[in-house]
């Protein structure tokens, strides 16, 4: 079942309206895990599989879908009615209203969030929690004196060995959210955890193109399609010009947009014509997963990093470590990140250009010998590092 995932789309009106909050998508996959779980790990159907008593399983599948259509139809059915209403240009009609038509059509009741689950995780039964806590493991302490969790690094500056040896030595089975994931190879710190300790990936990304080379790269993560912002909106992202201009229009000073792309200034290419992404609060998104508990996030969103955390709600979620992009050139704004993190119980240092910082109340576990990591002659230089 590697590769196979169960897409959960949640309508555009529920994310304005900022009530990502236990509603259909989550119920449904929790549903599905301990429904799943347990069929599939029946050792009746295991080892006896054609025996007529079996088929009563499968007859409890069949009328726990069948139950399951009924709640998703009855709790969201008004919903997802006002959502396809939106779609097709119309909103619901109250008794006794008349219509009125109207030249305005606003695009952001009809977008949806797009969660790709894994379907790993509905076999493995509702007993193993995806979203528990990374565990010590002797063993995979032992195993890493070999130093083979170092040929499974891929982030730019070895920020995943750094993590691991200074704070996550041995420790599995953790929850590592990637904010800015791009295609889940390139620069990945999150793969070293996933494949050496088997941590489970929370990527979220918001490229259209990085977001179809994520979900097939990172078959078993847990793959979001979305920006993170301080508020729900849309964001429209620019493909055309050099790989170094290209973005969301949104977050484009309007000189750039002149400068760069002037078909849109212009007025030339329609602003709704290009690619949309649904932007939301991180505390509605980990609200929406059942998420309470993060190891490790690590946000690189391309200098959203503070408003991404003005959008975090530190007292909902416990995030054990955030390795977050500082930017040599902005110390202000260094700052003003750090300054968020420390008034919220953390502890921050600068290693290379990432801003390190650890909560108070978590405990580090330390390898015996750190790791010289790789050090760059210049800013940028990701090609001939430093003797």
């Amino acid at each position: 079942m590697q590769g196979l995932t169960l897409r959960v789309k949640y309508p555009g009106a529920q994310i304005k309206q900022g009530v990502l909050d236990g509603t259909l998508g989550t119920q449904a996959v929790l549903f599905l895990e301990n429904l799943l779980g347990s069929i599939f790990n029946s050792t009746r159907i295991v080892e006896t599989p054609s025996h007529p008593g079996d088929m009563t399983v499968y007859y409890r599948l069949y009328l726990s879908l069948v139950v399951l259509c009924i709640i998703m139809h009855c709790a969201n059915g008004k919903e997802l009615r006002r959502s396809l209403n939106a779609r097709n240009g119309r909103r619901p009609r109250h008794r006794g209203e008349q219509i009125q038509k109207s030249d305005t059509f606003d695009s952001t009741k009809v977008r949806a969030l797009d969660i790709s689950y894994p379907l790993t995780l509905f076999t493995l039964g509702y007993a193993t929690d995806w979203r528990s806590s990374a565990v010590y493991d002797p063993a995979l302490e032992a195993k890493s004196t070999e130093g083979e969790y170092k040929e499974q690094s891929l982030a730019q500056d070895q920020e995943d060995v750094w993590l691991y040896e200074n704070w996550f030595y041995g420790m599995k089975e953790g929850v590592i959210m990637e904010s800015g994931a791009l295609n889940g190879i390139t620069f990945s710190t999150s793969y070293m955890f996933e494949s050496f300790g088997n941590w489970t990936a929370l990527h979220v990304e918001a490229d259209t193109e990085n977001y179809k080379f994520l979900r097939g790269n990172r078959e078993a993560a847990i793959n979001i399609h979305a920006a993170l912002c301080t508020e729900p909106k849309l964001l429209h992202y620019v493909s055309s010009g050099m790989e170094a201009v290209r973005g969301f229009l949104e977050f484009m000073d309007q000189s750039f947009i002149k400068q760069w792309h002037n078909n849109i200034a212009s007025g030339k290419v329609d602003v709704n014509s290009l690619p949309a992404t649904q932007c939301v609060p991180l505390k509605l998104l980990l609200k929406e997963l059942h998420v309470k508990t993060i190891d490790i996030w690590v946000l690189d969103t391309e200098g959203a990093e503070e408003s991404v955390l003005k959008g975090t709600d530190f007292t909902e979620v416990r995030i054990n470590a955030v390795a977050m992009e500082c930017d040599e050139h902005d110390i202000a704004k260094n700052k003003r990140k750090t300054d968020i993190l420390e008034e919220n119980n953390f502890e921050c240092q600068l290693v290379m250009r990432n801003c390190m910082c650890k909560h108070n109340l978590f405990v580090p576990h330390k390898a015996p010998v750190l790791s010289k990591l790789k050090e760059f002659k210049n800013w940028g230089d990701y090609a001939n590092p430093a003797e």
